[in-house]
């Protein structure tokens, strides 16, 4: 689980891995915000990998004042190894955003043998 206190990201060592190249949906990435003040704003999480980027709907739930913020990480997002940078973004239906501070996630290295063989004739 990754906590989020007054908006700053902290990622604990044994969450920094968000997966292998070549995985897809075996994780599920779990952000626990520190109130629920935004619980009916959209959330969504920004990432940057080398020259691309992209962006996740994070699904959501309320605990009492807990806020907890939820994607599985599919294989679209595992496509380079290195470090992809991350933020969290919250939308509002009257225009307002509101973003974290920026954390990182690894995508670590694979042989990913599959997207190099053809497929059966």
């Amino acid at each position: 689980m990754i906590f989020v206190k007054n908006w700053t990201v902290d990622v604990p060592e044994e969450e920094m891995l968000l997966g292998y190249v070549g995985e897809n949906s075996v994780r599920t990435v779990v952000f626990q915000m520190d109130s629920a003040a935004y619980s009916e704003w959209e959330f969504r999480l920004d990432m940057e990998l080398g020259e691309q980027k992209n962006t996740v709907l994070l699904g959501k739930d309320v605990e009492g004042e807990t806020l907890w913020l939820h994607f599985a990480v599919r294989g679209e997002l595992l496509y380079a190894a290195g470090h992809m940078n991350a933020q969290l973004r919250a939308l509002a239906q009257d225009g307002r955003i509101k973003l974290s501070s920026l954390f990182g996630f690894e995508v670590g290295k694979s042989i990913h043998s599959a997207a190099a063989v053809p497929g059966a004739l």
